[in-house]
């Protein structure tokens, strides 16, 4: 085992200061990036809470509304061209 002197633990300080310091530029960058997705996330979560709100709304509050057949519509448009 190697005994370090004052010299030798200097150094050590001053290339671990510098490492220490991008760490932290980095971790903030990572924090500020997961903080956005996060917002992301919760944006996309409601809209897509909102709009199964309004598709539900829409079938509920239009009274006496079908959804009329294909064949049914297109029967009609040929007793009207028939007339």
């Amino acid at each position: 085992m190697k005994l370090m002197t004052k010299r030798d633990l200097e150094q050590r300080l001053e290339l671990t200061k510098p490492r220490y310091e991008r760490q932290e530029i980095r971790l903030y960058v990572l924090l500020q990036s997961m903080q956005n997705n996060r917002d992301n996330i919760k944006q996309i979560e409601y809209a897509l809470l909102v709009m199964e709100r309004v598709s539900t709304q829409r079938r509920r509050h239009i009274p006496g509304r079908r959804f009329l057949n294909y064949n049914s519509v297109l029967s009609y448009f040929k007793r009207e061209r028939g007339r």
